[in-house]
C-alpha cells in the first residue's frame, strides 16, 4: 500500500512537470505568435496580400491536420469515454497536434483563446505519464481530469479557477464529492504545484522583466493592477451592479443559441464547410487587418486595454464591438482550433466599456466607478454565457483579488443560480455546442475515427459532456 501511494506521488509530479514544460512553451509561443498579425509590415493595403497568403497558408496546413488527423472538440470528456472504453489513446500525437494547429489560429487572428487547448494538452500529457505505468482504465480517467485542473489552473494562473472548472458539478451531490474526494485533493494538490512551478519558471525566464517584482510572475497578465486601489466608494451606485445581470442574461442567451445555429450548420462534416471556413478567414482577417486591426487576436489586449479604447471615441468603441463581435461568430463556429473563454470575456469586457460609458453619462462616475462596471459586466457576461458561476467568481483572483469586485459580482451569481432553475433553454456554450456537435456525429470523427460508435455510445458521451 505505502509503494502504492509513493508511486502514485511519482507519477503525479511527473506529469505535473511535464504539463508545466508543455504549457509554459505553448503560452509562450501563443504570446509570440499572436503579434505577427499586427506587425506593421501588413498596414498598407498592397502588402496585405502577403497576409492573404500567409493566412492560406495557415488555414489550409491547420485544416489539413485536422481533416487528416480528425483531431476533433479538444474534449477532455470525449478523450475520458474512450479511457474507458479500454481505447489506447495516442497522447502524444495528440498533443502535438493539438499545439500546432492551435498556434496557427494565434498566427492567423483568429479570435480564439488558449484555455481549451491548455486543459486538453494537460489533460493528454497526465494521460501520457499514467499510461507508461499500466494503470487501470479507472486510475487513467482520474489522472486525465487532474490534468484538465492543472491545465485551467495555468492558463488563468490561478489554482482555484481550475479546481472549480474541473470538480464542481452542475448539481450538487453529497454523493459525488464522497466518490471523488481523492480525486478533488489530488487536483487541488496538483494544480497548486503546477501554478507554484509555472510561476517560477516563467519568472525566471523574463528575469529581467520582473525585476524588483518578481511577485508579477504569479499574476495573470499583470490584469491584477488595475483594480487593486478599488474602494467600497465605487459602490455608491449599487443598483448598477443589480441592473448588469439583468442586461447580461438575455444578452449571454442570445450569444449561446445564435453560435448553436452557426456551429451546427456550419460543423457538418461537407467540403463546403472548410471552404467556407477558410475563405471566412482569409476575407474577414484581411478586411479587418486594414481596418480595425484592434479586433483581431485572442482578445487579451482587449481586456488589457480596457477603458483606454475610450481615448478614441465611443464611435471607436463600437465599432471594435461589431467587428469582434462578428470575428468571433466566425471563429467559434469556424472548424479552426482553440478555446472560446478569453475570446468570450473580451466581448463582454468591450460591452462593460460601452455601458460604464453610458452610465457615467447619467450618474457621472469615476475612472474607478466605471473600470468596476466594466470588469463586472464581463464577469457577469462570462457567467452566463458558461454557466460556470462558481469559475467566474474564481477568475475574480486572475483579473483582481478586489472586495468591491466581488461585491459587484454577487448579484450576477444569485440571479444565474436562478435562471438555470427556472429559464427554459438556459445553458452554456459549451453544453449548446456539445448538443449541436452530437447531432453532426462530430464525436465519431475525432482522433480516434476507427473506432466504431453507436447511438447509445452517443448518448453516453452526451451525458458525459454535459
Amino acid at each position: 500500500m505505502k509503494k502504492t501511494k509513493i508511486r502514485l506521488i511519482i507519477l503525479l509530479i511527473l506529469a505535473t512537470l511535464l504539463s508545466v514544460f508543455v504549457l509554459l512553451s505553448f503560452h509562450i509561443l501563443m504570446k509570440k505568435s499572436s503579434l505577427f498579425i499586427n506587425l506593421d509590415f501588413f498596414s498598407s493595403p498592397i502588402k496585405v496580400v502577403f497576409l492573404f497568403v500567409s493566412i492560406l497558408f495557415l488555414g489550409l496546413f491547420q485544416l489539413s491536420l485536422l481533416s487528416t488527423c480528425r483531431i476533433r472538440n479538444e474534449s477532455v470528456s470525449v478523450v475520458t469515454f474512450f479511457v474507458s472504453k479500454g481505447l489506447k489513446i495516442r497522447y502524444l500525437k495528440g498533443i502535438v497536434i493539438c499545439f500546432l494547429t492551435c498556434l496557427s489560429s494565434f498566427l492567423m487572428g483568429l479570435a480564439l483563446g488558449g484555455e481549451a487547448p491548455s486543459v486538453y494538452m494537460s489533460s493528454l500529457c497526465f494521460g501520457l505519464v499514467f499510461s507508461f505505468s499500466r494503470q487501470d482504465e479507472t486510475r487513467l480517467t482520474r489522472a486525465i481530469k487532474v490534468g484538465a485542473s492543472v491545465g485551467f489552473s495555468l492558463a488563468f494562473a490561478n489554482p482555484l479557477a481550475g479546481i472549480f472548472y474541473s470538480f464542481i458539478p452542475s448539481k450538487w451531490h453529497k454523493s459525488y464529492f464522497k466518490n471523488e474526494y481523492k480525486l478533488i485533493i489530488e487536483g487541488c494538490l496538483c494544480s497548486i504545484l503546477g501554478y507554484l512551478l509555472y510561476s517560477s519558471l516563467k519568472g525566471l525566464l523574463y528575469f529581467n522583466d520582473y525585476k524588483g517584482c518578481f511577485y508579477k510572475a504569479f499574476l495573470f497578465n499583470e490584469f491584477n493592477n488595475s483594480l487593486f486601489n478599488l474602494s467600497l466608494s465605487s459602490l455608491s451606485n449599487y443598483w448598477v451592479f443589480v441592473l448588469i445581470p439583468l442586461i447580461c442574461l438575455p444578452l449571454g442567451y442570445l450569444f449561446v443559441h445564435f453560435l448553436g445555429i452557426l456551429r451546427f450548420y456550419h460543423w457538418k462534416e461537407k467540403a463546403y464547410t472548410y471552404l467556407i471556413s477558410l475563405l471566412g478567414a482569409l476575407v474577414l482577417i484581411s478586411l479587418f487587418r486594414l481596418y480595425i486591426p484592434s479586433c483581431l487576436g485572442t482578445g487579451a489586449t482587449i481586456i488589457e486595454s480596457n477603458l483606454a479604447y475610450l481615448e478614441k471615441g465611443i464611435v471607436y468603441v463600437l465599432e471594435l464591438f461589431f467587428s469582434r463581435l462578428i470575428l468571433i461568430l466566425f471563429s467559434f463556429s469556424s472548424h479552426f482550433s482553440g478555446g472560446n473563454i478569453i475570446p468570450t470575456l473580451s466581448i463582454g469586457n468591450i460591452m462593460g466599456v460601452i455601458f460604464s460609458y453610458l452610465f457615467s453619462l447619467a450618474l457621472n462616475l469615476d475612472s474607478n466607478e466605471m473600470l468596476l462596471v466594466t470588469y463586472t459586466f464581463m464577469l457577469s457576461f462570462f457567467c452566463f454565457v458558461s454557466n460556470k458561476r462558481e469559475v467566474s467568481l474564481a477568475l475574480l483572483f486572475s483579473f483582481g483579488p478586489s472586495l468591491p469586485l466581488l461585491l459587484a459580482l454577487l448579484p450576477s451569481i444569485f440571479i444565474e443560480f436562478f435562471a438555470e432553475k427556472y429559464i427554459k433553454g438556459f445553458i452554456s456554450l459549451n453544453k449548446e455546442f456539445a448538443t449541436r456537435d452530437i447531432k453532426n456525429n462530430s464525436y465519431a470523427k475525432t482522433l480516434w475515427r476507427h473506432y466504431p460508435l453507436y447511438r447509445r455510445e452517443y448518448e453516453e458521451i452526451w451525458e458525459r459532456v454535459v
